[in-house]
C-alpha cells in the first residue's frame, strides 16, 4: 500500500522545482547563497529564510502553505551551508539578498505583512534581516 502524500510535501516539491528553473545561473545550476557553488550531484535542500515552520506550526493549513514562497525561500547544500544559514546573521542576510535579487524587495515586503496580518507576528527579525539585505544588495548594485 503506498502512502499518500501530504499537500504540504506536494508544495514544497513544486516549490523546490519552481526556485531550481527561475533561479538558475547562465542556463546551469541555481547557486547556493552560503557557498556560491553549484548543485552538482547532490540535490539542494530548501531553507526557509524569513518566517519558519516554526511560526506556523499549530495554524490552519492554508496558513502553512504561505511561507511556502519564493519570497521566503532559497535553496542551499545540506550539511555545513544549511547550518551557516540557520545559524550565522551574514549567511542569513546572505541567503536574504539572493531572494530580493530575484523576487524584489517590494514583492518580499508585501508578502511579509500578509504573513503578519495572518499570524499577528511580534518579531521584528525579519524586518531588519529584510532591510540589512536590501542595504547590502543596492551597494553591491553600484
Amino acid at each position: 500500500m503506498e502512502k499518500q502524500r501530504s499537500s504540504l510535501s506536494i508544495l514544497r516539491e513544486r516549490l523546490k522545482y519552481e526556485v531550481y528553473n527561475d533561479r538558475k545561473e547562465l542556463g546551469k545550476t541555481p547557486l547556493c547563497p552560503i557557498c556560491d557553488g553549484g548543485f552538482t550531484s547532490n540535490a539542494p535542500s530548501m531553507h526557509e529564510v524569513f518566517i519558519f515552520r516554526g511560526h506556523v506550526r499549530g495554524c490552519k493549513e492554508e496558513v502553512q502553505h504561505q511561507i511556502y514562497v519564493p519570497e521566503n525561500v532559497v535553496l542551499i547544500h545540506e550539511g555545513n551551508c544549511h547550518l551557516k544559514a540557520q545559524h550565522e546573521w551574514a549567511s542569513k542576510i546572505a541567503c536574504a539578498i539572493q531572494i530580493i535579487r530575484y523576487e524584489s524587495y517590494e514583492s518580499v515586503l508585501n508578502w511579509m505583512n500578509l504573513m503578519d496580518s495572518l499570524l499577528r507576528l511580534t518579531d521584528n527579525q525579519k524586518f531588519m534581516l529584510l532591510e540589512e539585505a536590501r542595504e547590502k544588495y543596492d551597494e553591491s548594485a553600484r
